[in-house]
């Protein structure tokens, strides 16, 4: 399975036509046509195709943007019947993939964080929260465009690391409920990382965030100014890149092992 992890293309526009050409384009690129064709897809956004850039719920587009994202990734479902947006769960080979929309009902993100401060959305909050302790598998996987790391913590950054109290919320609740297996995916920052958010000295467990970006667009060297709790690797930022989560469930032990190259 692909997981297109949000700046799908680069539209920073608000106008149907242009947005239609661009995604229309990608789907004609001769080298990408074979992935296309043979490998089940799912797909989030971030800014640049859900708005323009850092753009947030306050969007008078983002409707529009919704009807067009639906047009070109055949998500299994799109939000809830009363809270639109791109979020949906998909359960595919043994494991449950949570695909987050981090931009529909996100707040500002130069707001003062707190515990009114959202990324989310109380509505999409609650279906994962609900459908996290529902899951039993092995492994359930939180996909979104932002880090999940404090790493993006500087003026300007978009990602949880400048929603802290709610990504915190988060990871208590896996704690308190006794969920197991959450691993964590993101894109965006134009760089492959692996970090670590320590929980076990909470009584959790140690959530780690791969993050596999840019696939097409020119890499950046941002980690230079960027701390993240624990960095587990040197971040690879010379060519554009892909990730491979290979996810393998030990039948010797009831927890699970978990397998991230780049």
């Amino acid at each position: 399975m692909f997981l297109w992890l949000g700046d799908n293309i680069y539209a920073d526009s608000d106008q149907p036509a242009a947005i239609t050409d661009l995604y229309a384009r990608g789907r004609v690129v001769p080298s990408l046509e074979p992935l296309l064709r043979s490998v089940p897809q799912l797909a989030t956004w971030d800014d640049h195709d859900f708005g323009y850039n850092d753009s947030d719920g306050r969007s008078p587009y983002k409707a529009e943007s919704l009807r067009l994202f639906k047009r070109f990734w055949a998500n299994p479902s799109y939000g809830e019947s009363d809270n639109p947006g791109v979020y949906c769960k998909q359960h595919y080979g043994g494991v449950d993939f949570f695909i987050l929309d981090g931009r529909y009902h996100r707040d500002r993100t130069d707001a003062p964080d707190g515990a009114d401060k959202t990324m989310l959305g109380a509505r999409q909050k609650a279906w994962l929260k609900r459908e996290l302790k529902a899951s039993t598998t092995p492994f359930k996987i939180l996909a979104i465009g932002g880090g999940w790391s404090s790493a993006e913590n500087e003026k300007g950054g978009d990602s949880w690391a400048v929603y802290m109290a709610e990504r915190n919320e988060l990871f208590d609740f896996i704690r308190d409920e006794g969920i197991a297996g959450v691993v964590c995916i993101s894109g965006d920052s134009h760089m492959g990382e692996l970090n670590c958010i320590p929980r076990s000295a909470q009584g959790g467990y140690d959530i780690y965030d791969f993050c596999s970006s840019p696939l097409a667009q020119m890499p950046a060297a941002k980690h230079t100014r960027q701390v993240p709790e624990v960095r587990v690797r040197d971040v690879w930022h010379p060519h554009r890149q892909r990730g491979l989560d290979a996810l393998r469930p030990d039948r010797r032990h009831a927890d699970a092992v978990v397998h991230a190259t780049r």
